[in-house]
């Protein structure tokens, strides 16, 4: 009997293991762990470092990172204490070529050398050449990819009030920052995977949600001493603050009216949730669909070029398509061409106050489309799910009636669903 309920928790272990990722202690590439549990005695052997261990001893290594106190050796994050308390860290620019560069240099060389190859032996007529413009640009837009990854300056300030990400390239700045009413967490998050290698990058998050992402191209030393930077001066600063805070007489009953207020809400680039005056609320999101109908007709038209053109392109066994099938194709794609563009820079704003509701709309700071309506026209507010990002499901937030809906949010995370629904569930009970 222990002895089953003993392979039980083995199996249980090996299989949170396998769904983790495994990747090994000393050089850090992923590691090919068998589909069931090899036993106590039977060692894990890695490929690439010839590192051996134990399956289940791997456990120990799932989110505990080992946190460096001395910066890396070699490394230019550069670290300045203010006089007010507060602490910044400056990642200078890399100045490295990266793979984006090299790939997208290499893409637009070959197209470019392909097309004037055979344009110059006549196998490309004139006619084909802007449809090869596009094909090459892809090279020239994953080039200006990575050079922006290469010249980007990253600026983390941390004070008593926020913690602020600062971007810098081109002379263009791009700024998020979190406020610190609620508690912030830092943890070392796995981006991607290069050559079955982690790449590991530096995550604040707190609990309404919202996080700031960075350091995706800092090595794994000094990502983990960021790590342990941010969370020392995360509680130093607390501690800071809490000493400061004034003493409170318990025998008083009156309550300030700020101290009222509901929690900060939602801040990002695509979704905000802000508090007004006695207790109504607003929501402004970005569309997020505008992007999605020009990839398609770019792609849609490239395409239907690529078969409707054949035979002036040299092949000569591809299949024809007819004058009336193209323009259908063509058709359709000019109106998803149109459809992105009408959607483009669209935000959708919603004010929440005493019995009425506000929507609106705006593009490119342009408001629109004001209306109004009542807190009786509408009897609930649903979550439906809507899609998935990298394995990650998005929901769409709903204010329904009997004659008519509002669509307040869409592709959005639970956690930032779940917290619209309770606030227009709170307003719909008040």
């Amino acid at each position: 009997m222990l002895d089953s309920l003993q392979q039980f928790g083995y199996d249980r272990a090996y299989e949170l293991l396998r769904a983790k990722r495994a990747y090994c202690p000393e050089c850090g590439v992923l590691l090919n762990l068998p589909t069931k549990f090899p036993g106590e005695a039977e060692m894990i052997v890695c490929h690439h470092c010839s590192w051996r261990g134990e399956a289940l001893s791997l456990l120990d290594f799932l989110g505990n990172e080992k946190e460096l106190r001395d910066q890396p050796e070699g490394s230019k994050i550069q670290r300045r204490d203010e006089a007010d308390g507060s602490v910044a860290w400056l990642m200078p620019a890399s100045n490295r070529a990266n793979a984006l560069l090299v790939l997208g240099i290499g893409w637009s060389s070959f197209v470019g050398y392909l097309v004037y190859a055979m344009h110059h032996t006549g196998e490309l007529p004139d006619s084909a050449l802007p449809f090869a413009i596009p094909i090459a640009g892809i090279g020239l837009v994953l080039a200006c990819f990575g050079v922006r990854k290469m010249l980007m300056e990253s600026l983390i300030v941390l004070s008593n009030q926020e913690i602020c990400l600062i971007q810098r390239v081109f002379g263009r700045v791009k700024r998020k920052q979190l406020d610190r009413e609620a508690e912030l967490k830092v943890e070392r998050y796995l981006a991607y995977a290069s050559n079955n290698r982690p790449v590991f990058g530096v995550r604040v998050y707190d609990s309404n949600g919202s996080d700031l992402k960075f350091g995706v191209r800092l090595r794994k030393d000094e990502v983990s001493w960021m790590v342990s930077q941010l969370k020392s001066a995360l509680a130093r600063q607390s501690t800071q603050v809490a000493s400061k805070k004034p003493v409170v007489d318990k025998r008083s009953t009156t309550v300030p009216q700020e101290k009222l207020s509901f929690p900060k809400g939602i801040d990002t680039r695509d979704l905000t949730l802000r508090n007004l005056g006695d207790g109504g609320f607003s929501i402004s999101s970005k569309e997020k669909l505008a992007g999605m109908f020009l990839w398609v007709a770019l792609i849609l038209a490239v395409m239907v070029s690529l078969v409707y053109f054949a035979s002036d392109l040299g092949m000569e066994d591809a299949d024809s398509m007819s004058p009336i099938v193209a323009s259908i194709f063509y058709s359709a794609s000019f109106l998803c061409l149109i459809v992105g563009f009408i959607r483009l820079g669209r935000r959708y704003y919603f004010e929440f106050s005493g019995a009425t509701v506000k929507s609106s709309r705006s593009k490119f700071g342009r408001s629109y489309g004001v209306r109004e309506f009542s807190k009786s026209d509408f009897h609930n507010c649903s979550i439906t799910h809507c899609g998935r990002v990298n394995k990650e499901s998005r929901y769409r937030v709903m204010l329904e009636g009997a004659n008519r809906s509002l669509m307040l949010a869409h592709f959005e995370t639970f956690e930032h669903a779940t917290e619209i629904e309770s606030r227009v569930l709170e307003w719909m009970t008040r």
